[in-house]
Formats: structure tokens, C-alpha cells, sequence
């Protein structure tokens, strides 16, 4: 296989089942291109191969980019690698989060912003432990968005994975743009 090629194999294996999760890509392919290609030392992107939510979504992008998969297939690989630190209870958590699930569904939600419609930025904050200052830099760089974040808000949304990068894509295309 030529070096150029190398890449393409990740598409067909993710089809035939061969890559299920982040980490089993790099059972087929090096790491250290690809260390390279997003400008990660390899002691560090060993890190992010064993726990990919320490990604930021522009890095995802990138990944998406170089392995010629969706946004929605390179989430399918990297949500079964994901966790959330601490148990949400769903008996606490602020009814408005509620909302979400059912207006994404009705295609009313169609950035990562238009959340911020039905569940203030407060209740985000409080919930998901960021600094106002903080969230705001990330709304306003959305690739810079850490995915271990992303997941907390969607699992709070109660959108998959695959979902939120779904908003976060719209909204990052927006960015790039302006």
C-alpha cells in the first residue's frame, strides 16, 4: 500500500465491522503520521487514542477530513470510548433540558447555538461546571470545543453523540466561513 493510500482503508473497515471504536483504527494504520497531521506529539495522542474525548472538535474535523468518514461515523467510533466522570441525575437536572431531544427532532435546533434558546447558558454552566467566561470562548471557537464537553451536553440533552457534532458542524462551517 502506498503511504498516500493509507487512509482509505479506514472507511471499508469501519463498513465491515472491523473498527468499531477510536482506538482500533491505529491497529491498521500507524499513529505517527497522524500524530503529526494534527500537530500532537506522540506521548499525547497515545492519551487521546486511549480516551478520544480529550479531542477538541476541530481536531475531530481534521480526523474526519484525513479519514474520509462523516461527522456522524467518526462520532460511532469515538462515543463508545467516551464517559462522563460524574452520574447526572436525571431527577435534579433542569426540566428545559428536556426540550432539546424533542425540538432537534422537529429540526428546530439547527446549530450548537440554538440550544442556547431553550436551555440557557447559566443552567449549561452550572451543570456542566464551566466559567460563563469559559463557555463563552467555546461558543465563539466552537472547534476548540473539547468532546468530553460535548458529550456531557448532549448526554444532558439527551442527543447522541453523533448528534451534537451534527450542531456543532453547522456551527463550525459558519466560523470558518466568517
Amino acid at each position: 500500500m502506498e503511504k498516500g493510500d493509507r487512509y482509505e482503508i479506514i472507511k471499508p473497515l469501519l463498513i465491515w465491522k472491523k473498527i468499531q471504536k477510536f482506538s482500533d483504527i491505529f491497529k491498521f494504520i500507524p499513529k505517527s503520521p497522524v500524530a503529526e497531521n494534527l500537530g500532537k506529539e506522540k506521548g499525547r495522542f497515545d492519551e487521546l487514542i486511549k480516551s478520544p474525548c480529550g479531542l477538541t472538535f476541530g481536531k475531530v474535523d481534521k480526523l474526519c477530513t484525513l479519514f474520509k468518514l462523516t461527522i456522524d461515523e467518526m462520532a460511532s467510533l469515538i462515543e463508545p470510548q467516551c464517559s462522563i466522570d460524574k452520574k447526572i441525575d436525571r431527577k435534579k437536572q433542569d426540566v428545559r433540558y428536556e426540550i432539546i431531544g424533542p425540538v432537534f427532532k422537529e429540526k428546530l435546533i439547527k446549530s450548537f447555538e440554538d440550544i442556547l434558546k431553550y436551555s440557557p447558558k447559566s443552567v449549561i454552566e452550572e451543570d456542566h461546571g464551566k466559567k460563563g467566561d469559559r463557555l463563552d470562548y467555546l461558543l465563539n471557537n466552537i472547534g476548540e470545543f473539547p468532546v468530553k464537553d460535548l458529550f456531557v451536553i448532549a448526554t444532558l440533552c439527551e442527543l447522541t453523540l453523533a448528534e451534537i457534532f451534527g450542531l456543532v458542524k453547522a456551527q463550525y462551517k459558519n466560523e470558518d466561513k466568517s
